[in-house]
């Protein structure tokens, strides 16, 4: 979180008042257990599959699906720790303004 603010004299009694915060947070909070809900998501290519049509061949990629939320072993899930209660792209931001001239 930040804040921050300014103010001071313009011209005889005039004054000025600038004012903000900003707020960011990796995610919302979630209820009791939600730590053991698993979430999944793409975590790169899992394989290639050729598939014959004629007189030539599609290639079709194969995502691999890890698990990002829950309770996981990262050494099976491919690498990708688990991140608790967290959702993927569950990030928030909040920013407010002030300004006052009298």
């Amino acid at each position: 979180r930040f804040e921050g603010s300014l103010s001071g004299p313009v011209l005889g009694n005039l004054t000025f008042f600038l004012g903000g915060t900003l707020e960011g947070q990796k995610g919302a909070f979630r209820g009791i257990g939600a730590d053991t809900v698993p979430t999944y998501v793409m975590g790169g290519l899992d394989t290639t599959v050729a598939i014959p049509n004629g007189l030539d061949t599609s290639v079709v990629e194969i995502p691999r699906f890890v698990q990002f939320s829950g309770e996981c072993d990262a050494q099976a899930n491919a690498g990708f720790a688990c991140q608790g209660r967290r959702l993927p792209y569950d990030w928030q931001t909040s920013a407010t303004a002030n300004a006052k001239l009298q």
